[in-house]
């Protein structure tokens, strides 16, 4: 009961709160509280996120960054433009290797 008289007195201005309660730090310290201010009571319960999935978490995100990325795209370009590179010097090969028995 007194918290409802808490949020009707924060809904109606009449009561102060401190700085440091104030603004997106204090939200962003604990995710699961619902805003005092918002009609949603639910409160979710709190996970608890083991480390491997924590390790799964951070790789995939990383993973997800644009340098990451842009460096996995060159280092794929560069596999393929030596693989056609070796491809092409086999193929120079063959076609002399023809050319010079038709000669002979």
């Amino acid at each position: 009961m007194m918290q409802l008289e808490q949020r009707v007195l924060e809904r109606r201005g009449l009561h102060h709160k401190l700085p440091q309660e104030t603004g997106h730090a204090q939200r962003g310290q604990n995710c699961t509280k619902p805003h005092p201010l918002s009609d949603n009571l639910h409160k979710p319960r709190e996970r608890i996120i083991s480390g491997k999935e924590m390790l799964l978490r951070s790789r995939r995100m990383y993973n997800r960054l644009p340098e990451v990325t842009w460096r996995r795209q060159q280092e794929h370009r560069r596999v393929t433009s030596e693989t056609n590179r070796l491809k092409a010097e086999v193929f120079k090969k063959k076609l002399l290797d023809q050319i010079l028995q038709r000669n002979t």
